[in-house]
């Protein structure tokens, strides 16, 4: 099953890398027609989505080996690593055109083909959401974060490319009226806008990943998932109380469930321990397919660390 969920992973992020090119050809084509920023700057983003995706191809494929002596707990950093170093690159390439697209409005504007870039918005909205719509569906039959990651960058590319083929429309009027000398101040104003509104994806990436790889606790969503979870399973086990220990990193879920008994309990030798370990690794791997489960015995609560008193 794995092995499918991979198969399938691959083939859409093939679909981004091949889309992101084309994206890229087309941005920085028509930038060149255009003479317009706002359309180099998509382009630019495509180029950059490009070179990201086929890393994440490398990536896909080295968070899928085992533990060795070199990484003891797997590859699973390398994918929140490498979405943070995404969303670094690209929050400061929207820095930098935001501050060019000020000194150009302050420089006094600069004229474009609106006619061209209009075309150019019409092509690239429609590609964006037709890859967007394929990745998000890979997205939820992989469980892959960098699969869901690239299709939430083909739907806000799609968002924005509407809201440029908006811009491009209202300048095309603004060049037939009164007031047609504002027109040369459009696109870098189109620019600016655009870096106002995806600054925030940048700003979430790099804070949920770096999250990630400080082992920060997961959602509260999927904290209440492993909580019911193991009370469910654990309503037979004669334990007296437990505690858990969770991380997400990229696709994996690590947890470490501290088991505390009585002296006087049953369940006090190997065979009985193993029986209950897997019980609940087979209970938490069947909801979350990517777990790693940690199973520790004890006859006393002070194991359980800092967290027994929170």
């Amino acid at each position: 099953m794995n092995g499918d969920k991979h198969l399938l992973e691959r083939r859409a992020l093939i679909v981004s890398v091949i889309g992101t090119l084309i994206m890229a050809g087309l941005g920085i084509g028509f930038s060149v027609l255009t003479q317009s920023n706002a359309v180099l700057l998509d382009g630019i983003f495509s180029l950059i989505g490009f070179a990201a995706a086929l890393v994440a191809l490398r990536i896909s494929t080295l968070v899928q080996q085992p533990d060795d002596t070199h990484y003891q707990f797997g590859y699973g950093s390398f994918e929140p690593l490498f979405n943070l170093l995404k969303g670094v690159v690209i929050g400061f390439i929207a820095v930098f055109a935001f501050i060019d697209s000020i000194n150009s409005i302050l420089s006094g504007g600069r004229p474009i083909q609106a006619g061209i870039a209009l075309v150019y918005a019409v092509l690239v909205g429609i590609a964006c959401f037709v890859v967007a719509f394929y990745l998000r569906a890979m997205a939820k039959k992989t469980q892959s974060p960098l699969v869901e990651l690239d299709a939430k960058n083909w739907i806000i590319d799609g968002l924005l490319t509407v809201a440029v083929l908006i811009a491009f429309v209202v300048t095309i009027f603004i060049e037939k009226s009164e007031y047609a000398w504002m027109a040369v101040y459009a696109d870098p104003a189109i620019v600016a806008i655009l870096v106002i509104l995806t600054l925030p994806v940048p700003y979430i990436t790099i804070r949920d990943n770096i999250k990630q790889l400080l082992l920060a606790a997961p959602n509260q969503q999927m904290q209440n998932k492993v909580h019911n979870l193991l009370a469910q399973e654990l309503e037979s086990i004669s334990q007296e109380d437990y505690l858990v220990r969770m991380t997400q990193v990229g696709r994996y879920l690590y947890m470490q469930i501290y088991l505390l008994f009585t002296p006087q309990s049953a369940v006090n030798d190997v065979s009985s321990h193993d029986a209950i370990r897997q019980r609940l690794s087979d209970a938490l791997v069947a909801e979350f397919p990517n777990a790693s489960v940690d199973v520790v015995f004890t006859l006393e609560r002070k194991w359980f660390g800092n967290l027994a008193e929170s």
